[in-house]
């Protein structure tokens, strides 16, 4: 798969100094990385992708630093996870306020990836033994992949994120819980309480 182009900043593109991701050729980003372009339903349409390839991305208003997210159906690509960082997919809706930076949130969990299949779990929090996993968000206590994942979420939401492995355990892996180097692993993360 090709490399996407960087932005340069965000203030060369009109569409992410103002209020107009209504525009159906605003561009989008995450992590600083250009995506693709909005289309009038809201959707994100990424180059170099079809539209089974990509169905949840966030992307970052700079002028109110609000977080959006544009759903297009499909399936992950493990090769767009590797370059974009996380996905998320929403199993189930939450309510209330939505998660912010600095808050405490209480999660269930289960990791996906071991051995390098995201079918085979490696770890979760209803295992026996285990308790509900309680962090602050944005404060680097977890994998960067769950800091910014969460973001957005409400009580009772279950989503599923794919970390790209910058976004996960990167090239050390993690291999007590059997993630190899450098692998993209799967979070099932249902949030259960904010403070």
């Amino acid at each position: 798969m090709a490399s996407i182009p960087s932005c340069t900043t965000a203030a060369s593109h009109s569409c992410l100094t103002s209020n107009s991701f209504s525009s159906p050729s605003c561009f989008v980003k995450l992590n600083a990385q250009f995506l693709g372009t909005r289309n009038r339903q809201g959707r994100v349409r990424p180059f170099g992708l079809g539209p089974s390839k990509c169905w949840f991305k966030f992307c970052i208003d700079a002028k109110v630093a609000g977080i959006y997210a544009s759903q297009s159906g499909g399936e992950f690509d493990k090769d767009n996870v590797e370059q974009m960082g996380v996905e998320k997919q929403v199993l189930k809706a939450g309510t209330g306020p939505k998660l912010v930076a600095g808050q405490n949130v209480t999660v269930h969990c289960t990791g996906y990836g071991k051995d390098g299949d995201l079918n085979q779990k490696f770890w979760s929090t209803k295992d026996p033994g285990q308790q509900p996993f309680t962090f602050k968000i944005g404060q680097g206590n977890v994998i960067k992949g769950w800091d910014e994942g969460v973001l957005g979420m409400q009580v009772g939401e279950v989503a599923r994120l794919r970390c790209s492995p910058d976004y996960a355990y990167g090239a050390s892996g993690f291999p007590a819980w059997g993630i190899q180097p450098n692998s993209v692993l799967d979070f099932e993360i249902e949030v259960l309480r904010l403070e």
